[in-house]
């Protein structure tokens, strides 16, 4: 370390010795060391801080949206029509009254009808016209599902009394009978679902449960 000598006001010589400036003292540098360090080391942990933040956001989110698009996609409307509630196709309306099965169909004393396998199901509707024109009716208007099986109605000729016949209905005109289809033995017709394509070419077929 440098010496520096002066003479004092008494006159006689001193020798001082010279300070060293600040930034050479190793001290000082150590300080400075370590006051970087803390500084990277609060950055690094605000960083991780808010990188765990957004990750925790991200997989709510994400958690949140799967929920609500699992939850959507178990939820399934049922269009199926009860007995008794009125489904409208075109111009025809229809409403299921009631349900039956048979294994012979008469008709006064003149005719009978029987299955060669199985039985009848008979389904009572009221159909009605509410357009401005004829409707002309046919068995391939109706069909019973059950089980992934399609059976369409049966036409029994000459029968007209509390059935269904497959003729014009005028404009306003209610028809209340039954719908008639030849069905396995086994079957249960109330566990069966009715089917009603409607009258026009382009009609969405609507479904009744029959029971």
């Amino acid at each position: 370390m440098a010496k520096k000598r002066f003479i004092g006001e008494d006159g006689k010589e001193y020798v001082a010795k010279e300070k060293k400036p600040i930034f050479k003292k190793v001290w000082f540098w150590i300080l400075i060391f370590i006051a970087i360090g803390a500084a990277a080391s609060q950055s690094d942990d605000g960083n991780k801080v808010e990188t765990d933040g957004a990750i925790a956001t991200t997989e709510s989110a994400s958690s949140n949206d799967s929920k609500v698009t699992d939850e959507s996609e178990s939820i399934v409307e049922d269009t199926t029509l009860a007995m008794g509630v009125e489904g409208m196709s075109e111009t025809l309306s229809l409403v299921v009254n009631q349900v039956g099965e048979s294994y012979e169909i008469n008709e006064g004393q003149f005719y009978s009808y029987t299955p060669d396998d199985g039985k009848y199901a008979l389904v009572n509707v009221t159909l009605k016209n509410t357009g401005k024109e004829s409707v002309s009716l046919h068995n391939g208007m109706f069909k019973i599902r059950h089980d992934g099986a399609e059976y369409k109605g049966v036409t029994l000729i000459g029968i007209e009394n509390d059935y269904i016949t497959f003729e014009s209905l005028n404009p306003g005109i209610a028809k209340t009978g039954n719908l008639v289809f030849n069905v396995p033995e086994n079957l249960s017709v109330s566990e069966a679902i009715l089917v009603f394509s409607g009258s026009g070419l382009l009609s969405s077929p609507i479904e009744f449960y029959l029971q």
